[in-house]
């Protein structure tokens, strides 16, 4: 039987380390946007699946939050600047 990818994996990756996501913490609460920046990819196991989430750093204060990728809005991509 061939394993499934992680739900999200596809939209991971559109995201890069760095990057600046908005994401609502319920449907109900759509004008209530958070936004970070993203730190680490990581998979975990949730309800007997894997789950692709993304640890980010909140703007407003810089907490860190682990958030499904299924959940991120793009807003900024990340920049290198070489030296």
């Amino acid at each position: 039987m061939k394993k499934k990818s992680p739900l999200g994996s596809k939209k991971a990756k559109k995201f890069d380390l760095g990057d600046i996501v908005s994401w609502s913490e319920s449907k109900l609460a759509k004008n209530e946007q958070k936004y970070g920046l993203i730190v680490e990819f990581l998979t975990e196991k949730r309800g007997g699946r894997d789950i692709r989430m993304a640890t980010v750093s909140l703007l407003e204060n810089g907490y860190i939050q682990q958030v499904p990728v299924i959940c991120l809005d793009l807003i900024s991509k990340s920049k290198t600047f070489e030296a």
